[in-house]
């Protein structure tokens, strides 16, 4: 559909407004020339508007294309109102007819469609042309082509202000319906992000709790093996279980911090720690996996070994 490939959203709202410009400038360009059979302004304005609507006809086709926009933004500045503009404001009666009403509508279509430092070289560059223009056809008043009678000045004045307070009106509307319809799909985005982070939380908290219990069982039996073991052994291999499900029952505790983090119901506490107590439980808890892996000794260095009547690790080092 035209209204999809023109103006669809998954467009970039310039991209959208250069197609509206374009197509605007096709409609205002065709006006523009019919309503010179009325005014009387003769061929020459005639020619010049048909210019103007084959040039933005070519613009349109080439940005879709070839999907380079900032080419075509700047071939409409250049071609358009560089160019065509002032050609149109010799056989317009110069500042006395409508032309100087085109002249805001291109100072103000440069500033939305351009950027940043850009945008600002070429509005500069055009109100100087314009300015220029101004002055030159008042120095020189035989260079501008005159309307036949105060009638047709008075018709071209009247339909370039309305044609451009209408187009500018439009693009206007259509650039803030645009700019609202963005905003809307982006609020709508970060409600989804936050709904479905209140269900990750949600989950992480619901899934730390059911792994709690059982987790709590595990140290509960654990702790009546270490009171009613007599074997050492026994008792060693159960006060690793205690730590390790210790360790694990921490870090679950984390997860549940991080969705008090998230809701922002965190409060910190300080508690005092040793520091050797930490290094002993993370010992015993990469204990077992390091007892399967042999490092062969090598003079000069450590030789971390697996003692296998214990499953305890026997640390030697050689003489340097």
């Amino acid at each position: 559909m035209l209204a999809e490939r023109y103006f669809g959203k998954h467009l970039d709202l310039r991209v959208r407004l250069f197609n509206t410009l374009a197509l605007g400038g096709i409609l205002i360009s065709l006006t523009m020339a019919v309503s010179t059979l009325f005014t009387g302004a003769g061929p020459i304005h005639f020619l010049v508007n048909m210019i103007l609507a084959l040039v933005s006809f070519g613009l349109l086709f080439y940005s879709r294309k070839t999907g380079n926009y900032q080419v075509s933004y700047l071939l409409t500045v250049i071609c358009i109102f560089l160019i065509l503009f002032p050609a149109a404001f010799f056989v317009s009666d110069g500042y006395r007819g409508g032309m100087p009403t085109f002249f805001v509508f291109a100072v103000t279509i440069s500033v939305f469609m351009l950027r940043g430092r850009t945008a600002l070289i070429v509005t500069g560059l055009e109100l100087a042309l314009y300015v220029g223009l101004c002055v030159f056809a008042y120095l020189y008043p035989d260079s501008v082509q005159h309307f036949a009678s105060e009638v047709d000045m008075l018709q071209d004045i009247i339909l370039s202000f309305v044609t451009v307070s209408i187009s500018l009106g439009i693009i206007m509307h259509y650039h803030f319906r645009l700019n609202y319809e963005q905003q809307k799909e982006l609020e709508k985005a970060r409600e989804e992000a936050l709904a479905l982070s209140r269900v990750k939380t949600t989950f992480l908290t619901n899934i730390s709790h059911e792994i709690r219990t059982p987790i709590n069982v595990v140290l509960g039996m654990n702790e009546m093996i270490l009171r009613e073991s007599t074997s050492d052994q026994i008792r060693r291999y159960a006060s690793n279980i205690q730590i390790a499900g210790k360790t694990l029952l921490s870090l679950i505790n984390n997860v549940l911090d991080l969705a008090k983090i998230e809701s922002g119901k965190l409060e910190l506490s300080k508690e005092n720690y040793k520091t050797a107590d930490l290094i002993f439980d993370l010992v015993v808890i990469g204990r077992e996996s390091a007892a399967r892996r042999v490092w062969c000794s090598k003079p000069k260095w450590t030789a971390i070994c697996p003692v296998p009547s214990t499953g305890m690790l026997s640390i030697s080092s050689a003489s340097l």
